[in-house]
This record gives C-alpha cells, structure tokens and sequence, in this order.
C-alpha cells in the first residue's frame, strides 16, 4: 500500500508540460526537488537497456551511484530510511529518474558482458 501511495504521488508530480512539472517540483520538494532536477539536467540518469528484454535506472548522486527501481525504490539511504519509517518520501533521486525518463534526460547505456553477469546475479538469481 504505502509503494502505490509512493508510485501515485510521483504520477500526479508529472502531470503537465516540462515547466508545469519543473515548477511544481521546486515547489512540492524545495532544495530537494532543485537537486532532482539538476541531476536531469546534467544528463547523471541513466537506463542500462539489456538485450534480455529490461532495464535498470542508475542514478549518480552525490555520494555514489544508486539503483533505482522507477517510482517505488531507491537503494539511497535516505529513501530507505523513510522505508523503515513507515513512510516511504521519494529522495531526489527518484524525482530525477521519474522527471528525466517523462521528459527524456536520460542516457541510455549499453552493458558490457560484466554489468550483465551482475545484474542477472543480484537481480534475477541467476550466474
């Protein structure tokens, strides 16, 4: 219940044209939502597009890179804190991932045969 609160929330902040939403996230989030949107526009989002058939969204934040799993997770501390909680806020990271994927400031990646090897180890219980 509280991801799909999480994932109705980041669906509501992208309603309209890139203005529209960029000043609501400004507005909704302050200082955090600034961060969100400069990460987008500094092109620090990215889908690793894998030939089997998925995608995985990294995002570079100031202390490292973070998984994020389009508007219900990200691997920042700061997300899981809210997690443990009770009361899942989405980080700036989530808000630059859902902002760029929406509005196309991402990159995307192609993997190399070791990116693969891990992800089908750590995501899909598989190598």
């Amino acid at each position: 219940m509280l991801y799909k609160l999480l994932s109705e929330e980041i669906e509501e902040l992208l309603k309209g044209d890139e203005l529209t939403v960029r000043d609501r996230i400004v507005r909704l989030y302050g200082e955090r939502g600034r961060r969100a949107l400069r990460l987008a526009d500094r092109g620090r989002v990215y889908m690793i597009r894998f030939k089997e058939g998925f995608s995985v969204w990294i995002v570079e934040g100031r202390r490292g890179d973070y998984l994020v799993m389009p508007r219900k997770f990200c691997s920042c501390d700061g997300f899981v804190y809210t997690v443990f909680k009770g009361v899942p806020k989405p980080c700036y990271h989530l808000i630059a991932q859902a902002f760029a994927e929406r509005f196309g400031f991402y990159r995307v990646v192609k993997p190399d045969e070791e990116a693969v090897n891990v992800v089908k180890k750590y995501l899909c219980g598989e190598g």
